[in-house]
């Protein structure tokens, strides 16, 4: 597969969203984190252990939902 590049891919503008990201999206990190919202998830190995890994976060949030929060699962998956 050839390798494809952004039109806007260059150093400058690397450097331009990694700043945004310094300062629009990392301080939700913290912010989440602090109410015990945030998971950090290894993503090192197979689809399926990472996928593993996502699934047991995400029951470990539902496990906290109050249960008047929580939703039936629906849809072709279940």
């Amino acid at each position: 597969m050839l390798a494809r590049k952004r039109a806007d891919d260059n150093p400058e503008i690397f450097a331009k969203r990694i700043a945004s990201f310094e300062v629009q999206t990392a301080p939700l990190l913290a912010y989440y984190e602090r109410q015990g919202k945030l998971a950090s998830i290894d993503g090192l190995g197979t689809a399926d252990e990472i996928f593993a890994r996502v699934r047991a976060a995400l029951a470990r949030f539902a496990r906290h939902q109050p249960l008047w929060q929580r939703r039936e699962p629906s849809g072709p998956d279940v």
